[in-house]
């Protein structure tokens, strides 16, 4: 089996508040594989991660963790390219999507 991966959303441009509808494949999903919304922060010098959410942390949940949706709920309100990444759970991303809060 080929470990194909890809992660997208609805639309490229969002509100600020505006709830992001995010959809996923994960070819062979693991315990603890997470997805995580980003954006650059100049006060920092590097990408700061604003949201995490867990894909599956339970052997009961594996099956429904190969590819779903989730609702991400938006609270972010800095205007800007936000990035929406797949990482297993040793924290290597695995894909990414970028949106844009305008």
């Amino acid at each position: 089996m080929t470990d194909l991966n890809w992660i997208t959303t609805e639309k490229a441009l969002y509100a600020p508040y505006e709830t992001i509808h995010v959809k996923w494949f994960r070819g062979i999903p693991q315990l603890g594989d997470f997805i995580t919304v980003s954006t650059y922060s100049d006060i920092l010098g590097d990408y700061e991660n604003v949201r995490t959410v867990n894909l599956c942390n339970e052997e009961s949940c594996l099956a429904q963790a190969r590819d779903g949706e989730r609702k991400v709920v938006s609270d972010f309100t800095r205007l800007g390219i936000y990035y929406i990444s797949m990482y297993n759970v040793d924290g290597i991303e695995l894909t990414y999507i970028d949106i844009e809060i305008i």
